[in-house]
């Protein structure tokens, strides 16, 4: 903030620093603590940084950056494909049931295709969870065709508007189970009974 009129551009990326294959960090993680799930989500021994709280700074920087309004090579406040990037790193860790959410939450509010669960497929089946797999893809499957005409590109020159006005609200914000608000909803006043 003190220093916001010497900066030109920030350029976040949105790997949340990812450990490059053959790198020192990825050959010898044990120097640094690092428990090497993959070379994406990476966490400390100590649990004190992993993925989410990679995505979390991330977030927070992209934020502060749009409210200070630093030209940004990412300029959104918010990940726009965030709850796909914590769906596939719920379903790296084992957590089916929280990945089928996320990636739930990707296909309703940020526009994925369904081919996104086919990903679960045989994590679910290997753990068991067929079952819980095929009912939530039926589900998901009933209400991409009743809301066939949504479309949300992943252009950054045909963003809808109001996915992103979901994104930007933040955790605690009700709505679709994730902290978005479904502006749709929110705030729209019922028309006067004589208009």
């Amino acid at each position: 903030k003190r220093n916001r009129k010497y900066i030109g551009l920030v350029n976040p990326s949105p790997n949340f620093c990812a450990i490059p294959a053959g790198t020192y960090a990825d050959l010898h993680p044990d120097e640094f603590g690092i428990v090497l799930n993959d070379n994406e989500h990476w966490e400390l021994k100590d649990g004190s940084n992993d993925y989410l709280v990679r995505l979390r700074r991330f977030e927070e920087f992209c934020a502060l950056a749009c409210k200070l309004a630093i030209p940004s090579s990412y300029p959104f406040p918010k990940l726009l494909n965030r709850n796909e990037l914590i769906g596939r790193y719920h379903l790296q860790t084992g957590a089916l049931k929280k990945a089928i959410r996320y990636f739930l939450l990707a296909i309703k509010v940020e526009g994925q295709d369904i081919s996104l669960m086919h990903v679960l497929e045989s994590a679910c089946r290997n753990a068991g969870a067929q079952p819980l797999y095929q009912k939530r893809l039926l589900e998901i499957t009933k209400w991409k065709r009743k809301n066939k005409d949504i479309k949300i590109s992943r252009s950054l020159g045909q963003v809808d508007v109001r996915a992103i006005f979901k994104m930007s609200l933040g955790p605690g914000k009700e709505g679709t189970g994730d902290g978005l608000k479904d502006p749709g909803r929110a705030g729209r006043k019922k028309p006067h009974p004589g208009k």
